[in-house]
């Protein structure tokens, strides 16, 4: 793999697309494993039930599989999207070493990274390269970041509504009226739904998303109060560092959250942006 500085961007975009479909794809997997279970609990003959461990042991390696494939798209877009804030942000290049570095980690080709590349600037900001860039930079990132983390709990809490509501309905509907053989297998089948929602992460991943939410809005105010009052450098890496480690700590985004919203929020962004340059023009007129 040859690594393009150019498509800094683009690496990070691609590189995110494919975990996103790892993640999806080892999900579907997860629901069937699960499914497999559910059937299980109809099945008396040995065979059957044999059948079904060995196909249930299958899906948990693919699930394996996807696991280790989400993990390393996930590790190499943080990487390309660190590089490109230090980049673009303070206009610097990297030594051949880091690039190198950065390369090892890369997934993907530089072709699906040219064909994720933006065909304009990514970010708003208007300055030259240099410390108030990269500030801009994270300010625009957090700002988008909190948007995305919300809308993702929204997601990910709609799809655990989705699994729970039927079954709880079914339970207090159907349970009266099923006889005792019926109503154990059916209370196993809701154990089972219980069981799957929280070892596949559903609840975790929802207030994960929430509290991300809560700390890039925090550190967006932080960016935003930093450029009004001229924040020196240390201030400025204090809140990069705070940044990058909020998002990698973080679930990934829910899929489609970015591509269903990103009109939305250039659009709010430049509001934002032609708010704050009124406030500064008001505050620089003669009195």
């Amino acid at each position: 793999m040859t690594f393009k500085s150019e498509y800094l961007v683009g690496y990070q975009f691609a590189e995110f697309d494919q975990a996103e479909k790892a993640r999806t794809r080892g999900l579907i997997a997860q629901i069937s494993v699960a499914l497999l279970g559910a059937i299980s609990l109809a099945v008396s003959n040995l065979t059957g039930l044999i059948v079904l461990a060995v196909l249930s042991f299958i899906g948990l390696l693919i699930i394996l599989f996807f696991e280790l494939t989400y993990s390393k798209h996930r590790v190499a877009g943080e990487a390309a999207r660190r590089a490109t804030l230090i980049v673009d942000g303070l206009g610097q290049s990297l030594s051949e070493t880091e690039k190198l570095a950065l390369d090892e980690k890369l997934q993907v080709m530089p072709e699906a990274a040219a064909a994720k590349q933006p065909g304009s600037t990514y970010y708003a900001s208007l300055a030259g390269a240099g410390w108030v860039r990269l500030l801009q930079m994270i300010e625009q990132s957090a700002f988008f970041s909190k948007a995305l983390y919300q809308k993702s709990s929204r997601i990910v809490g709609g799809f655990v509504i989705l699994l729970l509501l039927p079954v709880l309905c079914g339970f207090f509907i159907l349970v009266p009226q099923l006889g005792e053989t019926a109503t154990s297998q059916f209370v196993r089948l809701v154990l089972l739904i219980f069981v799957f929602i929280l070892t596949s992460g559903g609840i975790r991943t929802y207030f994960a998303h929430r509290s991300a939410a809560s700390a890039t809005d925090a550190i967006f105010r932080r960016a935003s109060s930093a450029l009004a009052r001229n924040a020196g450098e240390a201030d400025i890496l204090s809140i990069l560092t705070d940044y990058n480690a909020t998002v990698e700590a973080s679930p990934l985004m829910a899929p489609g959250a970015y591509k269903t919203s990103r009109d939305r929020l250039n659009r709010l962004w430049d509001e934002y942006e032609k708010g704050r340059n009124k406030k500064g023009d008001a505050a620089e007129a003669p009195a």
